[in-house]
């Protein structure tokens, strides 16, 4: 099993124990347009064509961002459990990709 997938059968669980009005609040503060979705897109790609996370996990997250065509409507549609997941693992991507730029100057 895959780092996302043990992180998202996690979420699962997770948001299954929350109300509706939390469940409501997540997926606002969880918004996305296509401009932010296309980025999260690219910080995928680059993190699994430097070997950062592997073709599963590179899968899961294209897919769960829109693939060929992504949209705030599809976004909308995703399951809170693959949004929290997903997007944690961006951050974590993107904060990952920082650091090696940065040893990268510096070198």
């Amino acid at each position: 099993m895959t780092k996302l997938a043990e992180a998202l059968e996690t979420a699962k669980i997770t948001v299954d124990g929350l109300d509706d009005a939390k469940k409501s609040e997540l997926h606002d503060i969880l918004k996305a347009d296509v401009t932010e979705l296309a980025a999260y897109q690219n910080a995928q790609a680059r993190a699994f064509s430097s070997g950062a996370i592997c073709l599963e996990d590179a899968q899961f997250l294209y897919r769960t961002f829109g693939g060929e065509c992504p949209s705030s409507k599809k976004w909308d549609e995703i399951p809170l459990a693959e949004k929290i997941v997903a997007t944690k693992a961006v951050v974590e991507l993107v904060e990952m990709l920082l650091q090696v730029k940065e040893r990268g100057v510096q070198r």
